[in-house]
Order: C-alpha cells, then sequence, then structure tokens
C-alpha cells in the first residue's frame, strides 16, 4: 500500500501549488516523488474530403483515437 502525502498532481499543477503556502508543508514531507511521462503523441493518416468539408486523421502513441472534423459545424470566425 502506498501512502501519499497529497494528491497526484500534473507538472502544470505543481507549478501553481510550488509556492502555496499551505500546500508546501504537506509537499515537504514526502520521501520522494514519482515523474510519470507517456509517449510522444503524433497525427498520421490524414484523409481530407472537400466536397463534404471533413477532415479525418489519426492520434497514435498511447491510447489511438480517431479524429473527424466536419468543418461546417465549426464556428465562423469574424474578420475584423
Amino acid at each position: 500500500m502506498l501512502e501519499l502525502v497529497y494528491l497526484p498532481m500534473s507538472n502544470q499543477e505543481a507549478v501553481w501549488f510550488k509556492d502555496d503556502p499551505e500546500v508546501e508543508p504537506l509537499l515537504r514531507e514526502s520521501d520522494f516523488y514519482v515523474i510519470g511521462g507517456r509517449p510522444e503523441a503524433k497525427f498520421i493518416d490524414f484523409e481530407e474530403d472537400d466536397e463534404i468539408l471533413t477532415l479525418r486523421f489519426a492520434i497514435e502513441g498511447g491510447p489511438s483515437d480517431e479524429v473527424r472534423l466536419d468543418i461546417r459545424s465549426l464556428p465562423r470566425r469574424r474578420r475584423q
């Protein structure tokens, strides 16, 4: 069993909390820390369909997902 002195946090959260006067003493109770990571994600297998305005691609590296963007459903950006 592993007893934690504080909840697991991301690198971004560590930056936010590093100078927090309430969190710092709790983190100092820890005898060690763990760094976890994930493989680099890559976008692969691009397919575009200009007729129906879609873009398909896959994400590789760790859990894989296939993505389909329907360009017509995206909010329009107003030009200034």
